[in-house]
């Protein structure tokens, strides 16, 4: 095909060098309106992306890192519910606005409202100053103009207030609070973990369906060298089917490796707060560090109990149940408050005080005490219950990832090892070459293997990385990513 051309070419008759010229200039505008625009849309396309900075927005835009600060200010709402809110004044107005009253008097049917003094307005107001102590106010304007004021305080004597169920409610949401700061921090750790294994594997992903690429020009070039030497009957007519056949198979999974890539690269990008996916990644690295693990097992195992988020819900769960329980078992059907009124009927009048203590009996409850305090104890039962699977659970997942870290470990001296001898034949194929022993097909194909090889061993490595990040999280230790990036745990 070349030579025809070349032949071609030389029997053309040469323009003239004005007309040259020309052809040569507006080749040459063309061809760099060409490049121009075709750099543009790429340049805009082509953004890196590095391992560092996709860890820098993993904190900031990860939809962990959202959920924990949901969560955050979940909990600050409640405790805001349970303790904030119930101390701040409350008020409020209570009027008829209209309605009809009848008798068999001379009056008959009236219309009422408390906007024409035929029925009180009513001011009320609360303000609770500690678990069962209150300050409450009542304005009331009756018939006539007349008007009472009254201010009351009300302590809760017995039984104690500690064990109301605001109160209790109060403390459970004080200690969830208590727990935001370090679940907001294992978030972040979370998605720097998770964001460092998904780049490594987009980098492979991606260098596989460059492999990919090539393979199909290799087979694309077979395809032809086949249907060639079908033309001269030094091929079967299977052999070209064959080929064809491993060409089209060839396409379909370089076609699917990059669907899925740029489907993957989406869903990457949309967790880092990016609007589009089609930003470019670092090279891989030719070698990377393999830290060792020199962890004792029951060690470990104490260090994830002190640091396991499960454990510590559990744990809250227990505590919140044996304050139920133990309000439960303290309820009686007797109660005493303390009451003192200040009321003051008209403005000129001396305002009337009196004090004095309320005692309630209850005569029957239904059972609701006794459903309450068995109701409370099998919630502890199943509380404790929880907290001691959890750490059992605890337990076994510090052992299986150890067992994991283990292989994985093994994993990696496995790629070593393919590796080494794929590029050991890569070498040797290329001095067959040189001795014209081994065609260029078969070099190509070996550095394939060998790039194949390299990108195992680089995915053997990352696998453990990430397994032993995410062990090194659960005990509560510093996060170094690759040994070089460090991040501080809860």
């Amino acid at each position: 095909m070349k030579r025809r051309s070349n032949e071609a070419a030389a029997g053309a008759v040469s323009p003239p060098l004005a007309l040259k010229a020309r052809n040569y200039a507006g080749v040459l505008i063309a061809a760099v309106l060409a490049l121009f625009c075709a750099w543009t849309p790429a340049s805009k396309a082509e953004t890196l992306l590095t391992l560092e900075e996709a860890l820098a927005r993993a904190v900031l835009h990860h939809p962990s890192v959202w959920e924990a600060d949901a969560s955050a200010r979940q909990a600050h709402l409640e405790f805001e519910r349970s303790h904030e809110a119930g101390r701040r004044l409350q008020a409020s107005v209570n009027a008829q606005l209209g309605g009809f009253r009848w008798s068999s008097g001379e009056d008959g049917l009236k219309f009422t409202s408390s906007f024409t003094s035929d029925s009180p307005i009513t001011l009320s107001t609360n303000w609770q100053l500690a678990p069962g102590t209150s300050l409450s106010g009542t304005f009331r304007t009756l018939q006539d103009d007349n008007r009472v004021a009254t201010l009351s305080l009300n302590r809760q004597i017995w039984p104690s207030p500690v064990h109301s169920g605001s109160e209790i409610a109060r403390l459970n949401a004080l200690e969830a609070l208590e727990e935001v700061p370090g679940q907001q921090e294992r978030a972040r750790v979370a998605a720097l973990i998770d964001v460092y294994a998904r780049y490594r594997q987009l980098q492979i992903e991606e260098a596989r369906a460059e492999l990919l690429a090539q393979s199909v020009a290799a087979k694309e070039e077979q395809h032809a060298l086949t249907a060639a030497r079908r033309e001269r009957g030094l091929a079967s007519e299977e052999e070209l089917i064959q080929a064809a056949l491993d060409l089209d198979k060839a396409r379909a999974d370089l076609e699917r490796a990059q669907r899925n890539l740029s489907l993957t690269k989406q869903a990457f990008a949309r967790d880092l707060g990016l609007s589009r996916g089609d930003f470019r990644l670092e090279p891989l690295p030719e070698a990377m560090a393999v830290p060792e693990i020199d962890l004792v097992l029951e060690e470990a195992i104490d260090a994830a109990l002190a640091e396991s988020p499960d454990v510590r819900a559990a744990e809250r769960n227990v505590r919140a149940a044996e304050r139920r329980y133990e309000a439960a078992r303290k309820a009686t059907p007797f109660s005493v408050d303390f009451t003192a009124n200040l009321t003051m009927r008209e403005w000129d009048e001396s305002p009337t005080a009196a004090a004095y203590l309320v005692g309630t009996y209850d005569l029957a409850d239904g059972g609701s005490r006794r459903i309450e305090r068995e109701e409370a104890k099998l919630a502890l039962e199943r509380a404790e219950r929880a907290l001691e699977t959890a750490r059992e659970g605890v337990k076994s997942d510090v052992a299986r990832r150890l067992s994991e870290l283990e292989w994985l470990r093994k994993q990696i001296e496995f790629a070593e090892t393919s590796l080494s001898l794929a590029r050991r034949t890569y070498e040797a194929r290329l001095e067959q070459a040189r001795l014209g022993v081994a065609t260029e097909a078969a070099v190509e194909e070996s550095r394939r293997a060998a790039e194949e090889a390299h990108l195992s061993y680089v995915e053997a490595v990352v696998s453990y990385e990430a397994a032993r990040l995410e062990l090194w999280h659960m005990l509560g230790r510093e996060i170094q990513i690759e040994g070089k990036i460090g991040y501080p745990s809860p």
